[in-house]
């Protein structure tokens, strides 16, 4: 009997998944990040609206065509001064193999955590 159900499951998930990407059925962005995008991102640089004075992380996830999203992309953290002036930060990542748009999160932080890989712009 438990072979049974094991073998259901299993099939479940791959149909659930397009028969393609079963990890992708559980991807999310990030715990505590939110979507700064209003509609899926088409081009592979994404530019913010303008940022307070902080630090900022920020992470990016793709969406196949079937609208599975993957799990994110490393985190970038750019550091917004605090000099009076309007910044945007523009993001920039390497398109993923057969998915078509994307999302991009962010999070304030406090203190800066910077790792690497995605590049940005402060514009």
């Amino acid at each position: 009997m438990k072979r049974w159900i094991s073998v259901s499951v299993l099939v479940l998930v791959l149909l659930l998944c397009g028969l393609g990407a079963p990890w992708k059925l559980w991807s999310q962005a990030t715990a505590n990040y939110t979507k700064i995008n209003t509609a899926p991102v088409a081009t592979t640089t994404f530019t913010t609206g303008t940022l307070t004075a902080g630090a900022y992380n920020f992470e990016v996830t793709a969406l196949s065509a079937a609208g599975l999203e993957s799990g994110p992309s490393n985190i970038v953290t750019p550091i917004i001064p605090n000099d009076g002036k309007s910044h945007t930060v523009t993001l920039t990542w390497t398109a993923s193999t057969g998915d078509m748009t994307y999302n991009v999160y962010d999070q304030v932080v406090a203190p800066a955590n910077p790792p690497g890989a995605l590049s940005f712009t402060v514009n």
